[in-house]
């Protein structure tokens, strides 16, 4: 009986490795030599991991499996709205309690840029689907989140997951310009870099709770993610840090509340 090869057998250990490869070697142009477009290359390292690991591993039948689940559209109408607005109104929630909190909040950050362009708003919301939904998602949900579930619950499967992309977003804090960046400088490194991981951890909850409740529909992560980070674009750049903590908070309290309802399965207990 042949013996199982230590990359089938840890197949998340080396994809992760595969991903951290990319993201950290494209940084290098970029830090050394200030070539911006490399940064793409980073942003988007999962999802290039994800397509090169299997690859290399399964060949032509493993990518067709890893895309094959673009074609599982159809679900529930209600996931495509959770996956579309969830984010956008959390966004606009943490904003109201902001303000009822009596937070001074500036007329430029009430009307932000974006919204007085929007050329440049659509722009952006293509380019962060592509970027941060299909850049990360074919990496993290529907690659990684499936293949651990296949040796453990939903719910470790999508933690897991949610601590290696945690980890995953550190360059971030390193790069002026960057929300991570800007927390780290209002609220000090320990406090925002601790923060965030927990929030992008738990947060890997509501993703895989939208793959798995539409029964794998690769496009309602991809939607989530989009929306998430559009929202935040478009709302929160200017924002004082305790509005963007209000808005973790609430993502905390949202994924612990899934995680208590749902189960470590991630769906219903149904009664015969």
């Amino acid at each position: 009986m042949e013996e199982e090869s230590v990359v089938n057998k840890y197949p998340i250990v080396f994809f992760y490795i595969t991903v951290l490869a990319i993201g950290f070697i494209a940084l290098i142009p970029v830090i050394f030599f200030g070539i911006g477009i490399f940064t793409l290359i980073s942003a988007t390292s999962a999802s290039l991991g994800a397509i090169i690991f299997v690859g290399i591993t399964r060949k032509k039948e493993g990518l067709k499996d890893l895309f094959s689940t673009f074609k599982n559209w159809r679900c529930n109408p209600v996931w495509y709205i959770i996956s579309i607005f969830l984010m956008p109104g959390l966004t606009l929630l943490a904003m109201g309690i902001s303000i009822m909190l009596g937070l001074p909040l500036r007329s430029s950050y009430l009307t932000p840029p974006p919204l007085r362009n929007l050329e440049l708003f659509i722009f952006q919301f293509i380019f962060i689907f592509f970027q941060a939904g299909l850049g990360e998602e074919i990496g993290w949900r529907i690659y990684a989140t499936p293949k651990l579930a296949e040796k453990y619950s939903k719910l470790k499967a999508a933690l897991i997951v949610g601590v290696l992309w945690a980890f995953w977003h550190t360059p971030l804090f390193l790069f002026p310009g960057t929300l991570q960046h800007e927390m780290s400088v209002q609220a000090g490194f320990l406090f925002a870099y601790s923060g965030y991981m927990l929030y992008v951890a738990l947060s890997a909850i509501l993703f895989a709770w939208v793959y798995f409740q539409s029964g794998g529909n690769a496009w309602l992560p991809v939607l989530l993610h989009t929306t998430l980070n559009a929202a935040n674009w478009l709302l929160l750049p200017e924002a004082p840090f305790i509005v963007k903590m209000v808005f973790t908070v609430l993502v905390w309290i949202l994924s612990i509340l899934v995680a208590a309802v749902y189960g470590s399965d991630l769906s219903r207990k149904i009664k015969d």
